[in-house]
């Protein structure tokens, strides 16, 4: 494929420039904005996908009925209208976006496979306010799911997925050219993947693998900014124990965390950028944890959050912070003690100093978000949630971006996409 996207150092610049002269801090979320809705479900969908970047433009992913489609949000202003991506009427579902510092848009989408055509994994992309690039075949998977993509600087695409029982990554060459390499072998079944990118166009991928699709090692490959791959390797240690969820984080640097569970504990592993992967930590004291989620800000500083449950099964959302270079900060229990919560999701701002996490109140049924500025904690309702939805959440480098699904008003069989933000 061969598209506009040519590099924007100008605009780089300014993103960097307004994340260094802007403080975090704790704004308001503002009233959720309708995407899409009602969908005369009896389930709702996925929620949507999320991205924001430094200089406060937002976009908001999702696959619905309708096939895939995306709304944007210009900076300092409101969510406007949604569009379909091209090509996006033949969605399976399966959607992934990635924006970057210099407001390149990317969105990926699996279509429909039928008895005589197969899965096309598909990507189009645009800069700035431009059109959508006509859509891309990139592969054409079998049995493909959990989709990621990554934007480099200057437009630079990497998709990552789960095919099969594999691991695999298609980059874009110079040229338009896809190049798809398999990241895991062929010792043991992989799935669950999942991946982080720093500003230098750096990729990590991790993923969980075991026989017969029973998680028992975390495995990770990184990307150069060149598109090349290095040889994956295991970063969780032979212990016998259920390996699930990795989570990555990238630093600007190279430097790597990867979050997981390891039976019911949430450790995390680093990196440095020239080296092997270090002793995992464990960070959840005696917490029985069913769920991770980690960020990692371009600085190095870590947020991670994880569900935890106490004995009758109720759920409580707690976070526990590392600043570059240093240790382990006391747990903060972020949920109330009335809620009884499900999966987490973290984002740290690449230009620190905020960040967001986010669940789901099941004894209410509200999407909830707690953002941390100036080292503290404030805890927020978006609204009206769906029992066991995840919600996910994205900064730029002084606001927020939230995408949840809701029951339809005086119709619980059916649904409503939403948005928020903080600025």
């Amino acid at each position: 494929m061969t598209h506009p996207l040519a590099r924007r150092e100008t605009l780089v610049a300014l993103c960097l420039s307004l994340a260094c002269t802007q403080a975090a801090v704790a704004a308001p979320w503002r009233a959720p904005h309708l995407l899409e809705g009602p969908f005369a479900v009896s389930s709702p969908p996925d929620a949507p996908l999320v991205a924001e970047n430094p200089a406060g433009h937002a976009v908001a992913v999702w696959s619905a009925a309708s096939g895939a489609r995306y709304a944007d949000k210009v900076p300092g202003r409101g969510w406007g209208a949604s569009h379909p991506v091209p090509g996006g009427t033949d969605s399976a579902g399966f959607v992934a976006v990635g924006l970057s510092d210099s407001d390149v848009t990317a969105i990926a989408y699996l279509t429909v496979a039928t008895e005589l055509t197969p899965s096309r994994l598909v990507v189009s992309a645009r800069a700035g306010a431009g059109r959508f690039s006509a859509p891309a075949t990139v592969a054409t998977p079998r049995l493909a799911s959990d989709l990621h993509l990554a934007v480099g600087p200057g437009g630079a695409l990497t998709v990552l997925w789960s095919e099969g029982g594999e691991i695999k990554a298609a980059h874009e060459a110079a040229g338009g050219a896809w190049v798809t390499t398999r990241l895991s072998s062929a010792a043991s079944t992989a799935w669950l993947p999942d991946l982080a990118s720093n500003e230098s166009g750096e990729v990590l991928a991790a993923w969980q693998e075991g026989a017969g699709y029973q998680p028992t090692a975390i495995h990770a490959a990184r990307m150069a900014a060149d598109g090349t791959w290095s040889t994956e390797e295991r970063v969780s240690p032979a212990n016998g124990h259920p390996a699930w969820n990795p989570k990555p984080g990238l630093d600007a640097a190279g430097g790597a965390a990867i979050g997981w569970l390891d039976a019911n504990t949430m450790v995390v592993a680093r990196a440095p950028a020239s080296g092997g992967w270090l002793t995992p930590e464990a960070i959840s004291g005696s917490q029985g944890v069913h769920y991770p989620a980690l960020s990692m800000d371009a600085g190095g500083d870590i947020v991670a959050a994880w569900q935890a449950l106490d004995a009758s099964n109720k759920g409580s959302i707690w976070s526990r912070l590392s600043p570059a270079g240093g240790g382990w900060q006391a747990a903060t229990r972020l949920s109330a003690q009335a809620e009884d919560t499900a999966w987490p999701v973290a984002s740290y701002a690449r230009s620190g100093g905020l960040a967001v996490v986010s669940w789901t109140d099941d004894a209410t049924n509200r999407a909830r978000v707690a953002t941390l500025a100036a080292a503290t904690w404030r805890r927020s309702t978006l609204g009206d949630g769906w029992w066991m939805g995840v919600v996910p959440v994205a900064t730029g480098s002084a606001g927020a971006v939230a995408g949840w699904a809701r029951p339809h008003a005086f119709n619980p069989n059916a649904a409503d996409l939403l948005s928020s933000d903080t600025r």
